[in-house]
């Protein structure tokens, strides 16, 4: 089965998260698992690298920056869930993620 997150990893080595691809944005998303991120924000990830789930959801864009579209999801097995409030055409939908291109 193939991965569907990225490793996210520091210059040192240290592992501090998890990256994916986003159908709806057509671009990555990144969440810290390891540490706070500089917000002091922090996700639980679960599962395996071929089938992830992290809690709690992301919101990505959420001051409605122009340009770029405001995205709301939780992934679950897999799955990525675009809540109501996503700003593109996946909102309100359940997808599953897509495996990494080599």
């Amino acid at each position: 089965m193939a991965r569907k997150v990225y490793d996210v990893v520091q210059p040192d080595k240290t592992h501090i998260g998890y990256s994916w691809e986003c159908p709806g944005c057509k671009t990555h998303h990144m969440v810290s698992t390891d540490k706070p991120d500089e917000y002091g924000h922090q996700w639980t990830f679960t599962g395996t690298v071929e089938n992830p789930t992290i809690r709690t959801s992301l919101l990505v864009n959420p001051n409605r920056e122009p340009g770029r579209p405001v995205c709301h999801t939780f992934i679950t097995n897999g799955m990525i869930q675009f809540l109501g409030d996503c700003t593109h055409e996946l909102a309100g939908q359940t997808v599953e993620m897509e495996d990494i291109k080599d």
